[in-house]
């Protein structure tokens, strides 16, 4: 079962790059607790504010790069 994940990720290694960047970019918007203020973490020095627009662009990046991939691969 294992070797069918392993090899469904790499087949579509950037649509999973799609998928992980849509939930950065949709939990920095909707502002999750969960992405956006872990818990048990030592407090970043950047505010609240900052790492969401930290987590947003690297979702954007994350978006297109698993774009250009599915464009390249054609």
């Amino acid at each position: 079962m294992e070797e069918h994940i392993v090899r469904w990720l790499r087949d579509n290694d950037a649509l999973v790059c799609i998928a992980g960047g849509v939930v950065l970019v949709v939990g920095s918007v909707r502002d999750w607790d969960w992405l956006c203020d872990p818990v048990g973490k030592p407090h970043m020095p950047f505010s609240r504010g900052t790492l969401r627009l930290s987590v947003f662009l690297c979702g954007c990046v994350l978006v297109a790069c698993g774009v250009l991939g599915l464009v390249l691969a054609r």
